[in-house]
C-alpha cells in the first residue's frame, strides 16, 4: 500500500484505539485505588465514631458518678453535724 490517505486513516484510528485502550485500563485502575480508599475512609470513619462515642460515653457516666458522689458526701456531712 502507499501512503496516500486511504493507508493513514486506518492507521491513526489503530493509534487512537490503542491510547483509548490504555486510559480505559488506567481509569479502571484509579477507580479500584479510588473504591479501596472510600472503604478505609468508611472504616476510619466508624471507628471513630465508635471510640469519640465511648470516650463521650465515659465522660457522662464520669461526671454522674461524681455528682452522685459529692451528693452523698454532702448528705453524710450533714447527717454528721446534725448529731
Amino acid at each position: 500500500m502507499s501512503d496516500g490517505p486511504e493507508s493513514i486513516v486506518p492507521r491513526l484510528l489503530r493509534e487512537i484505539r490503542e491510547i483509548l485502550d490504555s486510559h480505559s485500563d488506567m481509569h479502571r485502575r484509579h477507580q479500584d485505588t479510588l473504591e479501596a480508599s472510600n472503604k478505609k475512609i468508611d472504616a476510619w470513619q466508624e471507628t471513630t465514631a465508635t471510640a469519640t462515642g465511648l470516650a463521650v460515653h465515659a465522660n457522662v457516666r464520669h461526671e454522674s458518678l461524681e455528682t452522685r458522689f459529692e451528693n452523698l458526701e454532702r448528705r453524710v456531712e450533714e447527717i454528721e453535724r446534725s448529731r
